[in-house]
């Protein structure tokens, strides 16, 4: 091993895979993180018997890069069907499955028809030339159904108008039936999920954090540092300042921070770099609000998406049903989203979970306060990625700014791409890739110069 010149911020998953493959190459590193445990957005609290997740995590079939890590971190072989559903006022306050343009049975008979009209006529359209979020979702699933679901949906959870977001990055993410697939949903439950993530697996003890264990476990003792806020980063001295007045020195830097936070840690960064960091990288914060409920039988669904304008939540875990150990025995979990964001929609902590609770008994799930044992509220300042139209060309020039002056940002928030779990470890083993690939030029091109 060799003394540490490549140290790592952040001990989320996508730092903990570059660790784990600068391990492998034989290189010592140092990971700092700011908080009290590893995981980032991926750990749980144990609170009141109770083990709450701070955001509701399942592992996806992940890339096939990395299918035999991520399989070697779950303790769980057992393939769980994701079956999400969705509430439906329409309908007396019902459910029908996900995704939503898959499964119209169940909704009322003039929806279900216009629905297969539009999507036959938008088969007609162009969606390579949608160049914004709302109309590449008409331009594949027509307009009846953008309407119906899609657009509440997403207003709600992303607090951010549809004709501002680019297409490119939502256009790998959408489940797109064929048409027999439609009309199948649309006469009979088909009872069945479609798409990518149809199915996922889950720790059986430990929560989420278990699996972020499993990942930290193959590094080396003591390689993680704990309570380590960054206050500042000087890259011509190549000096790292935390708060509590310790430094460190590097000489590579790979930094999974969110971006907006690391550019304004940086020492003698352009106006220009500021700036748009500021004003063009664009994010909604959120609420993650875990109920410990004394009942068992809050709902038969794991999952359950909200799209009515008068619910506050967008999306409900039932996440005693994903791991009955997280919750005491007659009891349950209920884990709810909430997006806001400081001007476009303000919400204060106390109006969340009010509203959240609220809400709950409206759609069911809570029948009074009495019901509430305890409970874990998370302030996400970074809760949704946002991507606006031609976001790639002030995301690239920030990014090239920060890879100058050796620092390599990657994952979810320092990649600022959309990543679920196998893939945020990933972009940590890629980074890594990526660095050993240059410096490995560089050596070649020093040696041909001498």
């Amino acid at each position: 091993m060799i003394e540490p010149e490549i140290v790592v911020l952040g001990a989320g998953l996508a730092g903990l895979g570059a660790a784990f493959q600068l391990n492998r190459h034989g290189i010592k590193t140092i990971i700092f993180d700011k908080e009290n445990t590893i995981g980032g957005l991926c750990r749980s609290i144990k609170k009141d018997s109770f083990l709450f997740d701070i955001g509701p995590h399942i592992v996806f079939s992940p890339p096939s890069e990395i299918e035999n890590l991520v399989s070697s971190l779950l303790d769980n072989d057992e393939v769980y069907i994701h079956e999400s559903m969705l509430y439906h006022h329409q309908i007396g306050g019902k459910y029908i499955r996900a995704p939503y343009q898959a499964h119209l049975y169940g909704l009322p008979r003039k929806d279900i028809i216009l629905s297969l009209l539009d999507f036959i006529l938008a088969r007609a359209r162009d969606e390579k030339k949608a160049d914004n979020y709302a109309d590449f979702f008409k331009s594949v699933l027509g307009n009846t159904i953008y309407k119906n679901f899609f657009l509440p949906y997403d207003n709600k959870r992303l607090r951010y108008t549809p004709y501002l977001l680019d297409a490119e990055w939502v256009k790998h993410r959408v489940t797109t039936p064929s048409l027999l697939e439609i009309v199948r949903g649309a006469i009979k439950d088909t009872g069945s999920s479609i798409g990518d993530n149809a199915s996922f697996r889950y720790p059986h003890q430990g929560g989420i954090q278990n699996f972020t264990n499993s990942l930290a476990d193959r590094l080396f003792p003591n390689q993680i540092h704990l309570n380590k806020e960054v206050y500042k980063i000087n890259p011509a001295a190549k000096k790292i300042e935390f708060k509590d007045g310790s430094t460190q020195h590097y000489e590579k830097l790979l930094s999974s921070l969110p971006i907006p936070d690391i550019i304004e840690m940086i020492e003698g960064i352009p106006d220009d770099i500021k700036m748009i960091s500021r004003n063009e990288i664009k994010y909604t914060s959120g609420y993650v609000i875990n109920l410990g409920v004394n009942r068992e039988d809050v709902s038969p669904y794991r999952i359950i998406r909200y799209h009515e304008p008068d619910i506050i939540f967008y999306r409900v875990t039932v996440q005693s049903n994903i791991a009955s150990y997280s919750s005491l025995p007659g009891h349950s979990i209920l884990c709810s989203e909430i997006s806001y964001h400081p001007e476009r929609f303000p919400l204060s902590r106390e109006e969340a979970i009010m509203k959240t609770i609220n809400d709950l008994k409206k759609v069911g799930l809570l029948r009074s306060e009495s019901e509430i044992i305890t409970q874990n509220v998370t302030d996400l300042k970074y809760c949704h990625l946002i991507f606006q139209r031609n976001f790639e060309h002030h995301l690239d020039r920030v990014l090239n700014y920060l890879h100058q002056n050796d620092i390599y940002s990657f994952g979810r928030w320092g990649g600022w791409q959309y990543l679920l779990m196998g893939p945020s470890i990933l972009s940590g083993i890629k980074v890594v890739d990526k660095l050993l690939k240059e410096m490995k030029s560089r050596r070649v091109f020093d040696l041909a110069v001498a």
